[in-house]
């Protein structure tokens, strides 16, 4: 293994029983646990001067054959208690280990902006804690920092060759919706195969807004896929954040997966500041940040246990149609705030066709599936 941050977590994520692609349930996991293991975990990992650091994960003395241990030792407890206290204390040594590294940056260029790439930039977790934490100030962080976003960085860096006498600033897109928008005909299609009854209301916004303030799930399918790991307003499940039961029934009920991971929400940028203590602009979901102490009970399905939220920031010219929704939930619960969770269930990678769309409707118990123009709604559910 490398000595690297991104090895680490890994590490502390297998032991703990996720896959190799789940560092995302340790970092929500975390913020269940205690600091019992954390200086064991310390122990395995050497600060070094100039923000170098070394970690040792292999060995008998090594970090994972020390987590083996730590597990195994505590029979007696609840596993799940056990595992969270190796995911905060995995989660607080990766944060202690970015300090340590940000702190040398800062201290040889002393600019208060820092970009951050690769897969540990999707721990927003840390992500939210470094203005506080060291001297960056701005923070931005890519929609898709992992080694998928590697190919725009290829694309960028073929597009500046030879522009280096070029005095014009240069200006990319930086939207996420990268995905090919599917023609009308193809949704009608895929809607024709499902047998499935769909309507196209005159006020489609409108509609929906009624649904999710009546307690349905609606999932939200419109225009080109997002690139990168988040959804974000255009391959989604939308809900009504007031609900404190809707947490447990999207991870339950719709995406069967486990109880503990929170769900993100969704809230115009001017607005975000009413209800986050945002440490920065979060387009893209990359920020955990504190909910404000007057909205933990008002937006309890995404305040997690830690009193923190993963938030999206929407510029409304950025998603007009998801902007749109938001208003009209606004005008009907008197909050501009969503859940807003990825368009799949259990095993399924987020949608990305209409036909995939129908799938994840089909096989589980969202109540209303928006397609464009579309409005699908279930009949039989009951939660009012």
């Amino acid at each position: 293994m490398a000595n690297s941050m991104g090895d680490f977590y890994r590490a502390i994520t297998e032991v703990i029983g996720f896959g190799y692609l789940e560092a995302g349930k340790t970092m929500g996991l975390s913020s269940y646990g205690d600091d019992r293991f954390f200086d064991d975990v310390m122990s395995c990992i050497h600060l070094l001067p100039d923000g170098q650091f070394e970690i040792t994960l292999a060995g008998d003395r090594g970090l994972v054959n020390a987590l083996g241990r730590m597990r195994d030792g505590s029979n007696h407890e609840d596993p799940f208690v056990i595992d969270a206290a190796i995911a905060y204390a995995g989660q607080a040594a990766l944060e202690r280990l970015l300090v340590h590294a940000l702190d040398y940056l800062w201290s040889q260029t002393k600019t208060p902006n820092l970009c951050l790439v690769g897969g540990v930039a999707l721990n927003s977790l840390a992500n939210g804690k470094i203005p506080s934490l060291t001297h960056f100030t701005n923070v931005h962080v890519f929609y898709a920092p992992g080694d998928s976003g590697t190919a725009i960085g290829a694309a960028i860096w073929k597009r500046v060759q030879g522009e280096e006498r070029n005095t014009q600033k240069l200006r990319f897109f930086w939207s996420p919706y990268l995905g090919r928008e599917y023609l009308e005909g193809e949704s009608r299609a895929a809607l024709a195969a499902s047998c499935l009854v769909a309507k196209r209301p005159k006020n489609l916004h409108r509609d929906v807004a009624e649904l999710l303030v009546r307690g349905r799930t609606v999932g939200w399918c419109q225009g080109g896929s997002e690139f990168g790991p988040r959804a974000l307003g255009h391959r989604s499940i939308l809900a009504d954040p007031r609900r404190s039961s809707m947490r447990d029934h999207i991870n339950r009920r719709i995406k069967g997966r486990e109880w503990f991971r929170p769900l993100a929400p969704v809230v115009e940028a001017s607005r975000a500041a009413e209800f986050f203590e945002l440490p920065a602009p979060s387009p893209w979901m990359q920020f955990v940040c504190p909910v404000r102490k007057h909205a933990r009970e008002l937006l309890p399905a995404v305040t997690h246990v830690d009193g923190g939220a993963r938030v999206q920031t929407l510029r409304a010219h950025d998603n007009p149609s998801l902007a749109h929704l938001l208003h009209e939930f606004e005008s009907l619960s008197g909050v501009p705030v969503l859940i807003n969770t990825s368009l799949n269930v259990r095993g399924a990678p987020i949608a990305e066709t209409p036909a995939d769309a129908i799938d994840a409707f089909v096989s589980s118990e969202l109540d209303a599936l928006v397609i464009d123009e579309f409005l699908i709604v279930k009949t039989n559910t009951q939660r009012d």
